[in-house]
Protein backbone atom coordinates (compact mmCIF):
# COMPACT_ATOMS: atom_id res chain seq x y z
CA UNK A 1 0.00 0.00 0.00
CA UNK A 2 1.37 3.63 -0.55
CA UNK A 3 1.30 6.37 1.37
CA UNK A 4 -1.33 8.18 0.25
CA UNK A 5 -3.90 5.48 -0.26
CA UNK A 6 -6.22 5.28 2.48
CA UNK A 7 -6.96 2.36 4.58
CA UNK A 8 -9.44 -0.31 3.20
CA UNK A 9 -12.53 0.17 4.82
CA UNK A 10 -13.20 -2.40 7.71
CA UNK A 11 -15.97 -4.49 6.14
CA UNK A 12 -12.94 -5.40 2.99
CA UNK A 13 -10.27 -6.51 5.56
CA UNK A 14 -13.90 -8.74 7.74
CA UNK A 15 -14.47 -9.77 4.13
CA UNK A 16 -11.35 -10.73 2.72
CA UNK A 17 -10.80 -12.51 6.24
CA UNK A 18 -13.40 -14.72 5.81
CA UNK A 19 -13.07 -15.79 2.43
CA UNK A 20 -9.61 -16.43 3.22
CA UNK A 21 -10.88 -18.64 6.08
CA UNK A 22 -13.13 -20.35 3.19
CA UNK A 23 -10.58 -21.26 1.11
CA UNK A 24 -8.44 -22.90 4.08
CA UNK A 25 -11.41 -24.79 5.75
CA UNK A 26 -12.95 -25.88 2.35
CA UNK A 27 -9.83 -26.93 0.66
CA UNK A 28 -10.33 -30.46 3.01
CA UNK A 29 -13.77 -31.27 2.01
CA UNK A 30 -14.62 -34.70 0.03
CA UNK A 31 -13.97 -34.85 -3.66
CA UNK A 32 -18.17 -35.39 -3.49
CA UNK A 33 -18.51 -32.32 -2.19
CA UNK A 34 -15.52 -30.19 -3.11
CA UNK A 35 -17.15 -28.88 -6.49
CA UNK A 36 -20.66 -28.63 -5.45
CA UNK A 37 -20.79 -27.14 -1.85
CA UNK A 38 -17.29 -26.14 -1.75
CA UNK A 39 -16.86 -24.14 -4.95
CA UNK A 40 -20.55 -22.70 -4.11
CA UNK A 41 -19.56 -21.69 -0.90
CA UNK A 42 -16.52 -19.96 -1.83
CA UNK A 43 -18.43 -18.53 -5.00
CA UNK A 44 -20.63 -17.11 -2.92
CA UNK A 45 -18.17 -15.11 -0.45
CA UNK A 46 -15.81 -13.77 -3.82
CA UNK A 47 -19.04 -12.25 -4.97
CA UNK A 48 -19.70 -10.45 -1.63
CA UNK A 49 -16.15 -8.95 -2.09
CA UNK A 50 -17.00 -8.20 -5.41
CA UNK A 51 -20.31 -6.29 -3.16
CA UNK A 52 -17.74 -4.45 -1.41
CA UNK A 53 -16.05 -3.04 -3.56
CA UNK A 54 -19.18 -1.81 -5.90
CA UNK A 55 -20.46 -0.52 -2.70
CA UNK A 56 -17.73 2.40 -2.52
CA UNK A 57 -19.70 4.15 -5.77
CA UNK A 58 -22.64 5.74 -4.26
CA UNK A 59 -24.81 5.00 -7.30
CA UNK A 60 -24.55 1.41 -6.44
CA UNK A 61 -24.35 1.03 -2.58
CA UNK A 62 -27.62 0.55 -1.47
CA UNK A 63 -27.88 -2.35 -4.43
CA UNK A 64 -24.86 -3.52 -3.32
CA UNK A 65 -25.82 -3.80 0.42
CA UNK A 66 -28.53 -5.37 -0.34
CA UNK A 67 -27.20 -8.19 -2.03
CA UNK A 68 -24.26 -8.48 0.12
CA UNK A 69 -26.66 -9.17 2.74
CA UNK A 70 -29.05 -12.12 0.73
CA UNK A 71 -25.02 -13.91 -0.01
CA UNK A 72 -24.52 -13.97 3.40
CA UNK A 73 -27.82 -15.53 4.25
CA UNK A 74 -27.16 -18.25 1.45
CA UNK A 75 -23.02 -18.71 3.35
CA UNK A 76 -24.92 -19.36 6.59
CA UNK A 77 -26.95 -22.01 5.20
CA UNK A 78 -24.59 -23.53 3.43
CA UNK A 79 -21.84 -23.57 6.28
CA UNK A 80 -25.04 -25.41 8.01
CA UNK A 81 -25.59 -28.04 5.65
CA UNK A 82 -21.64 -28.54 5.83
CA UNK A 83 -21.72 -28.87 9.41
CA UNK A 84 -24.34 -31.05 9.20
CA UNK A 85 -22.75 -33.47 6.18
CA UNK A 86 -19.71 -33.92 8.00
CA UNK A 87 -16.67 -31.73 6.17
CA UNK A 88 -16.47 -29.19 8.44
CA UNK A 89 -16.30 -29.72 12.10
CA UNK A 90 -18.23 -28.18 14.70
CA UNK A 91 -15.21 -25.55 15.82
CA UNK A 92 -14.57 -24.69 11.70
CA UNK A 93 -18.37 -23.64 11.73
CA UNK A 94 -18.26 -22.28 14.76
CA UNK A 95 -15.62 -20.02 13.75
CA UNK A 96 -17.17 -19.16 9.87
CA UNK A 97 -20.49 -18.43 11.53
CA UNK A 98 -18.77 -16.00 14.02
CA UNK A 99 -17.17 -14.52 11.35
CA UNK A 100 -20.67 -14.23 8.83
CA UNK A 101 -22.19 -12.69 12.05
CA UNK A 102 -20.06 -10.21 12.24
CA UNK A 103 -20.33 -9.21 9.00
CA UNK A 104 -23.76 -9.27 8.65
CA UNK A 105 -24.05 -6.78 11.67
CA UNK A 106 -21.78 -4.45 9.50
CA UNK A 107 -23.81 -5.12 6.67
CA UNK A 108 -26.80 -4.65 8.67
CA UNK A 109 -25.81 -0.92 9.92
CA UNK A 110 -24.56 -0.03 6.19
CA UNK A 111 -28.16 -0.84 5.17
CA UNK A 112 -29.69 1.21 8.02
CA UNK A 113 -27.04 3.98 7.54
CA UNK A 114 -28.32 4.07 3.76
CA UNK A 115 -32.41 3.71 4.41
CA UNK A 116 -32.22 6.55 7.02
CA UNK A 117 -30.73 8.91 4.04
CA UNK A 118 -33.28 7.45 1.82
CA UNK A 119 -30.58 6.45 -0.75
CA UNK A 120 -32.40 3.57 -3.09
Amino acid sequence: MKRNDPAPPPILLQWEGLVQDLFERTSGFPVRLRHTLSERILRLALDGLECVVEAQDASLRFSAVRQMSVILDKIRLLLRVSNRLGPLDHKAYEVLSEQVDELGRMVGGWMAAQTHRGAR
